[in-house]
């Protein structure tokens, strides 16, 4: 969840930043069309990029990385003559932790559904509007007279009042024409989905305007296009100023941006040169494709753990629990085991240790996080890089507190107790290692 958040946050950060660069450096000029597609792949670059590891298509091939030294079973096969058994199991308590957390959820979530729903009442609204309106047909194109106030366009529709049918002017129709001749409606759904997913992050509803006022310009320009008088045009605008009724999200020919159409229709086409400002955008989108890159560490493999600089030298010392006693292990380093779900007999390589679900996991030296994620049998894992090529492992997490490439400290939370992955119970499976050998981890408790 905590990933999903992050996302969320990074998506917005880059959208608004392309967005303002957008509205600074490119919002004014006449290139209508080029500003459409800008504003459109704005969406996109920005879900995007946080995917991008630029590091790892920049960098060379490791000959061995986290990913395959984690790959080592928890437990290691080995002779045995007699077999041990110890309870892994305990009692899954209700998780009494991150409920802010689930309560940022529960108004996303909230926040989503209202704003879908909102969608889908005007897409049904339109379809029952045509389905109650009179087909006629006006300079060769065929609209639908319906009970508004303001003539709109819906995909190939196109919407008139039915009180207008006499007196419409022909430039109006034309106009909502060019919006479907350019399939704008496709720009609004898509935007309008972008909203339904972002809709807490304020600069969605002005990037909305910012797209429509777009499709205004170029509609204006169709019209004008033809053999109309830019004055006889002016005043047909001018005239809709007295309407103040708004169609939900379709209507274009409405009042917010028309000091803005009027600006653009009576302004001086954009010099060539000025093409070069759309580089900004390029440049910005190469810059947070920088900024947000999710760096492959190449010391992240035990050989190399000592290449990376590391805050302290100091080695795990404290226990990953805070509170804590010896009746809480289950199973201690090289003990023989049965495995309680596959049945094998199996040599112990770390520390078990019983607790509720969603108990306080804490790095127990400074270091590195390498690893924050799911990661088969072990569940949900998280492996940290200490100095001196220490490396310590807390496995079957119930969730995460840090994120991968994050610095933290001694005693810092980094996660919370689970029963994710080859697991029977509610508890922590803990490992130290040094130089890629496995040591005894209560061998290193000093706190």
């Amino acid at each position: 969840m905590t990933n999903f958040f992050q996302y969320l946050f990074e998506v917005s950060i880059i959208f608004a930043i392309l967005y303002v660069i957008y509205s600074l450096f490119l919002s004014g000029l006449t290139f209508h069309q080029s500003n459409r597609w800008t504003l459109l792949l704005l969406l996109p670059v920005s879900l995007g990029l946080p995917f991008l590891d630029l590091y790892t298509l920049l960098s060379l091939p490791d000959t061995e990385l986290l990913n395959t030294t984690i790959k080592t079973p928890l437990f290691h096969l080995d002779k045995i003559s007699e077999v041990s058994e110890i309870n892994n199991t305990a009692i899954d308590l209700t998780n009494n932790y991150g409920y802010s957390l689930w309560i940022i959820l529960l108004v996303y979530c909230i926040g989503t559904c209202l704003f879908s729903t909102r969608l889908l009442i005007s897409i049904f609204k339109i379809y029952q509007l045509k389905k109650n309106s009179q087909k006629i047909n006006i300079d060769g194109i065929l609209v639908f007279a319906s009970t508004i106030s303001n003539p709109f366009s819906y995909f190939n529709w196109i919407f008139i009042p039915k009180t207008q049918i006499e007196n419409i002017s022909t430039l109006i129709v034309k106009h909502e024409a060019t919006h479907v001749k350019l399939r704008h409606s496709i720009d609004l759904l898509i935007t309008e989905l972008f909203v339904i997913m972002f809709w807490f992050n304020p600069l969605v509803y002005f990037y909305r305007k910012s797209l429509k006022s777009i499709h205004e310009f170029q509609a204006d320009q169709g019209v004008l296009d033809t053999t109309i008088k830019t004055s006889d045009y002016l005043k047909l605008i001018l005239d809709s100023i007295q309407k103040t009724y708004q169609e939900h999200s379709y209507s274009y020919f409405n009042n917010p941006i028309i000091k803005k159409r009027i600006k653009m229709i009576t302004k001086a086409k954009s010099k060539k040169l000025l093409t070069a400002k759309y580089l900004l955008v390029v440049l910005g989108a190469a810059l947070l494709s920088v900024a947000f890159a999710k760096p492959q560490l190449n010391s992240v493999s035990p050989e190399n753990l000592n290449t990376k600089v590391l805050p302290i030298a100091e080695p795990p010392s404290i226990f990953p629990i805070k509170e804590w006693s010896q009746d809480n292990i289950t199973s201690t380093f090289q003990q023989k085991i049965r495995q309680p779900i596959t049945g094998e007999i199996l040599i112990h390589q770390g520390i078990d240790i019983r607790a509720l679900k969603g108990t306080p996991i804490i790095a127990t030296a400074d270091g590195i996080i390498v690893k924050a994620d799911a990661e088969g049998d072990w569940g949900n894992l998280i492996v940290i890089s200490h100095a001196d090529g220490y490396q310590t492992r807390y496995a079957h997490l119930d969730g995460f507190n840090v994120i991968k490439d994050q610095s933290v400290k001694k005693g810092e939370v980094i996660g919370y107790v689970g029963n994710t992955g080859l697991s029977k119970g509610s508890h922590l499976h803990y490992e130290i290692l040094k130089e890629n050998k496995r040591l005894n981890p209560l061998g290193f408790i000093k706190e």
